[in-house]
Parts: structure tokens; C-alpha cells; sequence
């Protein structure tokens, strides 16, 4: 499909997709609950979900703040490890 972007090398996506999954699940909350609380369809939900989806971390942090949550971020030295995908 032209134009997406897998990202399966994001773990910052990756993680704060599965968090917003998870704190859908402690709220009680389906996937249209959430887009009628952002006021965004259910394909932008599904994109926002999506771990495949190069979601815009702007688009991730609204979602939290109108679920209750605030996204903080903290950079670390990495740990050596095998490097793989994009250079």
C-alpha cells in the first residue's frame, strides 16, 4: 500500500500503543467509547492501535490526556543489543 509506513522497529510506538490499549481495558472502554470521547472516527482509533501504523506521538498523547493519563518520557543510555531494520 503506498504511502504506510510499518513500524515495528518504534519500541516508543510499540509501547505506547499497548499502553493505551491497556488503560482502554482498566476504563472499561471499547474502541468506539474512545472515538466518541476524542471525537475521532473509529478508522483514526484503529490506526492508534495499530502496531503496525507509524502513529504520530501527538495523536498518542491527546488520547491520554482526555483518558486521564499523562505520557512521560525518560532517555536513558541504551544497552547494547543487536541493531535491526532502518539505519
Amino acid at each position: 500500500m503506498p504511502g504506510k509506513t510499518i513500524n515495528h522497529n518504534s519500541p516508543t510506538l510499540y509501547t505506547l500503543k499497548k499502553k493505551l490499549a491497556r488503560v482502554m481495558r482498566v476504563k472499561g472502554m471499547g474502541k468506539s467509547d474512545l472515538a466518541k470521547l476524542l471525537r475521532w472516527d473509529e478508522k483514526q482509533v484503529d490506526r492508534a492501535l495499530d502496531l503496525g501504523h507509524a502513529s504520530r506521538l501527538d495523536r498518542l498523547d491527546y488520547a491520554f490526556l482526555n483518558l486521564g493519563y499523562e505520557v512521560d518520557v525518560k532517555v536513558v543510555r541504551a544497552r547494547p543489543r543487536k541493531m535491526t531494520g532502518a539505519r
